[in-house]
């Protein structure tokens, strides 16, 4: 390893490093003596390198939660045509540079993969394909399939690029909101989206899927799909809604238009439910937070259809679809909904 390089690091940097990594997570006598020595030679990167490490440390100490609430036998149906691969020689698996909070969320996306075949993820002889966007974004791209997905602001999208030519699967992994329009194969080849713990399989077809903060989402346009979550199997028609809740385990069903849940990739904001989920959906989306100063407020029901290139003119149609009921201000960078 280079010291050099080190010199000029952020704890970002730190954080994208391989070796830095690899150092922090699977340590060697070698590794412990190159960090000493750099540490001892620059000691005004003590406080950078030490944040770095907490943040890598506390990371892992996250999934490893979360690993445990992965059934066996749900990881093994998801991911049993790559267990073949783990006897291949070890070896980090090399990510492009970007920002960390972008490698942290491919980790958090795969966390089914890990929860099955614990860290041998980051030891297989594949690179992973990433894409991710960040607040306000969307972002449309081809698979290797030609499927296309289009990808909702603050989302994460993970698929392996060479497995898709070995095995008879296509998979990907999401940890936001994505919309996919799915083409089928000469050999009509499997498509599957892990999203937490819902797995979802088709051929061809066009759904809509959310995985946000334990709540995932499918929403069916067109075509067949079969669902694969907390141990229930169940076959999608159009207008379905599945709906599961991990801090309960409830799994929700109900027909809906499918219109309305995905003209976000359309740029369009559509809402029809409590005041108080429009606001979390909306700092999700534009990472601005929102305080709302009544309790009965939040409970308001609230139809809304606008632009959705930025908060601001969501904002201003909530105000002139409510100006009788809502007052909408901003505060030192957060966004105050109040009654009058």
């Amino acid at each position: 390893m280079n010291s050099e390089k080190y010199q000029s690091f952020s704890t970002e940097d730190f954080l994208d490093d391989e070796d830095f990594r690899q150092w922090v997570l699977r340590p060697d006598t070698d590794a412990d003596a190159f960090w000493n020595r750099f540490l001892a030679a620059h000691p005004e990167k003590q406080q950078i390198v030490t944040e770095a490490r907490q943040m890598l440390k506390d990371l892992f100490g996250h999934f490893e939660k979360q690993i445990k609430q992965v059934p066996k036998k749900q990881a093994q149906a998801s991911f049993n045509k790559v267990a073949r691969e783990l006897g291949k020689p070890a070896r980090l698996i090399r990510m492009r540079r970007r920002r960390w909070i972008g490698w942290a969320a491919v980790a958090a996306s795969i966390v089914l993969i890990i929860g099955f075949f614990g860290q041998d993820i980051f030891h297989r002889n594949h690179a992973a394909k990433m894409f991710t966007t960040k607040n306000g974004e969307r972002l449309t791209f081809m698979l290797p399939d030609s499927s296309q997905v289009d990808l909702n602001a603050n989302s994460t999208l993970v698929y392996f690029p060479d497995k898709w030519n070995q095995l008879d699967a296509r998979e990907v992994w999401l940890e936001g909101e994505a919309f996919f329009t799915v083409k089928k194969t000469a050999e009509r080849t499997k498509f599957f989206v892990h999203a937490d713990q819902m797995n979802i399989e088709v051929l061809g077809t066009q759904f809509n899927v959310r995985n946000r903060e334990g709540r995932s989402e499918v929403v069916l346009a067109e075509g067949k799909v079969e669902l694969d979550v907390a141990e229930q199997k169940i076959e999608m028609t159009p207008g379905d809604l599945v709906r599961f809740t991990k801090t309960d385990g409830k799994v929700e069903t109900k027909k809906v238009k499918p219109a309305d849940y995905s003209a976000w990739k359309d740029g369009f904001a559509v809402f029809n439910s409590s005041l108080d989920d429009v606001v979390k959906e909306l700092e999700t989306l534009y990472g601005v937070p929102f305080s709302i100063e009544n309790e009965a407020l939040k409970k308001r029901h609230i139809q809304l259809s606008a632009p959705a290139d930025s908060l601001e003119q969501v904002l201003e149609i909530l105000k002139l679809l409510y100006p009788d009921e809502i007052t909408v201000k901003k505060e030192n960078d957060r966004v105050v909904i109040s009654q009058n």
